[in-house]
C-alpha cells in the first residue's frame, strides 16, 4: 500500500501543526505499519479546486499509489486518525473537522452544563458539513437514528481538507464520467507539474447552481461520487482535529453530537470487525 499526502497551499505557507502532523504520521507508519509507504506532494496556488485536480492527476500517474490523502495546510491531527481511515477500508473516507467559527450561544449553554472550558469548546465549535450531511433514518419513536460504525458515520458530503480517496474511486469516476478526464491537458496545466503523458482529472471542478453561484470543490466531488457514481462517504467523528489560524479551533465531533442531540437523535454504536 502506498499513500500520497497531497497539500494545496496558498502563498507557500503550511502551518507548523500540519507539518508536525504529517511527519508524525509518516514516522508512526514506518514504525507500526512498515508495509504502508508514504510520499508527499505540495502545490502552491490561489485556486484550490484546480490544485486538487492537479494533485489527484499526479496521484493517478503513479501506478503503484493506492490512496490519496488530502491534508489542508491548517489541519492538525493524530497519526491514529490516518490509521483508522485506512483501516476502515472504504473508497472515500473523511473526517468531520471544525470550521473556523464558533457558536457562542452554544458555548454559553455548554458552560451552564459544565465548567470544563475544553468540553464547552468541543460542544460549541462549528463543524464543516455536519447536521444534514449525516445519513440517518427516522425510528419508530420519531427520533432520528444515526449509526456510528468504528467511529465513522455515513455522510452525503465531506470536506476535502482531510479526505482519503482510494484509487478505485477515481477510476470509477473516470469510467462513469469520461468528460471528467482530459488525456492530453493543455500546456498551461503542465506548468502546474503534470509531466508528459500525465492526464488531468477534473472531479474537483466547481459546479454552477441555478442561482448563478458555484458549489465548493469538496461538495462537487462528493456529489459526483455519491449521486453520479452511487458511492458512499464515511467520516470519522471520534478523533480530535485542530484547525489552525489566528485562533486554533479544537474539534471532536462525537462530543458535539452527543451534547447537542438531545431527545431528537439516537446514536447506534457498532463495529464492522468480527468478534474474536
Amino acid at each position: 500500500m502506498k499513500v500520497i499526502i497531497a497539500t494545496p497551499v496558498y502563498g507557500e505557507t503550511i502551518s507548523t501543526g500540519t507539518h508536525v502532523s504529517v511527519l508524525d504520521a509518516i514516522r508512526f507508519f514506518a514504525r507500526e505499519f512498515p508495509h504502508i509507504g508514504f510520499t508527499t506532494h505540495v502545490l502552491s496556488t490561489s485556486f484550490f479546486p484546480m490544485a486538487r485536480n492537479v494533485l489527484a492527476s499526479l496521484f493517478l500517474a503513479e501506478a503503484d499509489a493506492t490512496h490519496l490523502l488530502f491534508v489542508d495546510p491548517d489541519m492538525s491531527f493524530s497519526p491514529e486518525l490516518v490509521a483508522k481511515m485506512l483501516a476502515f477500508g472504504k473508497p472515500v473516507v473523511g473526517a468531520i473537522y471544525p470550521d473556523k467559527a464558533a457558536d457562542f450561544d452554544a458555548f454559553r449553554r455548554a458552560m451552564q452544563r459544565s465548567s470544563n472550558t475544553l468540553q464547552g469548546q468541543l460542544q460549541s465549535v462549528r463543524y464543516v458539513y455536519d447536521g444534514d450531511a449525516i445519513v440517518g433514518r427516522v425510528g419508530k419513536d420519531g427520533k432520528r437514528e444515526v449509526d456510528v460504525v468504528d467511529g465513522f458515520v455515513r455522510v452525503t458530503r465531506a470536506g476535502a481538507g482531510l479526505l482519503l480517496i482510494a484509487r478505485e474511486a477515481f477510476e470509477t469516476i473516470q469510467a462513469r464520467m469520461p468528460e471528467m478526464w482530459i488525456p492530453e491537458p493543455k500546456e498551461w496545466l503542465r506548468t502546474m507539474g503534470l509531466s508528459e503523458g500525465c492526464g488531468y482529472i477534473q472531479c474537483f471542478d466547481m459546479v454552477p447552481g441555478e442561482d448563478g453561484s458555484h458549489t465548493g470543490s469538496d461538495i462537487a466531488f462528493s456529489d459526483r461520487w455519491v449521486k453520479g457514481c452511487g458511492g458512499e462517504i464515511w467520516s470519522c467523528v471520534d478523533e480530535a482535529i485542530i484547525r489552525i489560524g489566528a485562533h486554533n479551533y479544537v474539534g471532536h465531533y462525537l462530543t458535539h453530537l452527543q451534547a447537542n442531540a438531545g431527545d431528537q437523535m439516537v446514536l447506534n454504536y457498532s463495529s464492522s470487525r468480527a468478534e474474536a
